[in-house]
């Protein structure tokens, strides 16, 4: 296999993030993704900030965590990823199941195993979605909505597509970030992303949707981009090259 086809084998790996402490169990873990061989080399973080960084810059699509720092990210206002608990875990967010002390090759296999189906059943939503999105519009004029509809205090309210900077995922839900304030909606980031496509917004992030109206710049090799609000925001490996393309 030559350089070129190794890095596109690579690309096509999932990305990990093992949070912990402990460097004993932290290569335990590397070598049972090794022997899985569906991801790419683990980033590995020791602490809840570090940690939170790589989930927001290095957007991976496992993660595994310390039960203890697992505590101090629920609640973040970031979506985690597919996650695996090492103990018991209070956390949340997307904790698929958990390992517990000592660590066990076959016990790792199998939550491995699991979060892989999660991860590729929310790839197969996606793609779901988006072929929708396609086939609904293929061959004719495609509808681009101005508006969306939230709803404020029990009543309906319309708003400007041009008002909406940037959308933030909250699970089932997402938030709209608007000149007027935020609103939420019912309604998953990848829905949006895939709806407001024609209408100038472009998903940056597993967690993030910009009107790319509203882009003042990018900085740090387009890592992250800024708005004309001041808001910062991370654009995500996967997102780069669509972004650019806009």
């Amino acid at each position: 296999m030559n350089q070129q086809q190794d890095q596109s084998v690579s690309n096509a790996r999932m990305r990990v993030v093992i949070a912990d402490r402990d460097v004993s169990r932290i290569e335990f873990l590397q070598g049972c993704l090794a022997l899985d061989g569906r991801f790419a080399p683990a980033c590995v973080c020791f602490d809840a900030e570090e940690c939170a960084a790589l989930l927001d810059g290095f957007a991976p699509e496992l993660l595994m965590g310390d039960s203890s720092l697992l505590r101090q990210l629920d609640g973040v206002g970031k979506q985690l990823p597919v996650t695996i608990s090492l103990g018991y875990s209070a956390a949340t967010q997307r904790v698929i199941t958990s390992i517990d002390s000592p660590l066990d090759v076959a016990e790792c296999k199998l939550a491995v195993s699991r979060a892989v189906a999660e991860i590729m059943s929310e790839k197969a939503a996606e793609l779901s979605t988006l072929i929708d999105h396609y086939l609904r519009y293929q061959g004719e004029a495609p509808f681009r909505p101005r508006q969306m509809s939230v709803e404020v205090e029990g009543r309906s309210r319309d708003i400007s597509l041009e008002d909406v900077l940037w959308i933030e995922a909250d699970g089932n839900y997402a938030t709209l970030h608007t000149t007027a304030g935020t609103f939420h909606l019912r309604e998953t980031i990848s829905s949006l992303a895939a709806r407001l496509q024609l209408c100038g917004f472009q998903r940056i992030h597993r967690s993030s949707v910009i009107n790319t109206a509203a882009i003042n710049s990018f900085q740090q090799g387009r890592s992250f981009v800024l708005l004309k609000d001041g808001t910062r925001l991370s654009v995500g490996p996967n997102y780069r090259s669509e972004l650019e393309a806009v």
